[in-house]
């Protein structure tokens, strides 16, 4: 799949839609209804007390999320075949469904945008020795 790697940061949240499975599955679900993607496969797993750790696969993106519903916070992982504007439209309608007050969005690669992964390349070498070498 070509496409786009990010990671959102969601802060002060709404801690009930975090802590538990079925309360985290409903909240998913709407979000890939709203953003017209068809879960064909998901895996959730209940940390105790609370907390959950979850994957979703469709044919447009994988998203992991993982929760940290005691800090109002969590983290998703999402590989798509959406550019950056759409990948911001759907980093909101997360953001609406659990009623996150603050994210950060990192683009990790964009297969339409050269300039970031040019970045990443000399980021790299950055970290080469004199032979280029990255160890």
């Amino acid at each position: 799949m070509r496409g786009s790697h990010a990671i959102f940061d969601f802060y002060q949240a709404e801690q009930a839609k975090l802590e538990h499975t079925d309360r985290l599955k409903a909240s998913l679900e709407k979000v890939f209804q709203e953003a017209t993607f068809v879960i064909e496969k998901d895996m959730y797993h209940q940390f105790e007390p609370h907390g959950v750790t979850a994957s979703l696969i469709s044919k447009n993106c994988q998203l992991s999320i993982h929760t940290w519903p005691e800090h109002h916070s969590f983290t998703v992982d999402f590989y798509s075949s959406l550019d950056k504007l759409e990948m911001l439209k759907f980093c909101e309608i997360i953001k609406t469904e659990f009623s996150a007050q603050e994210y950060d969005m990192r683009i990790i690669r964009s297969e339409s945008e050269l300039g970031l992964a040019a970045t990443h390349r000399k980021d790299i070498e950055l970290y080469a020795d004199e032979n280029g070498t990255v160890p």
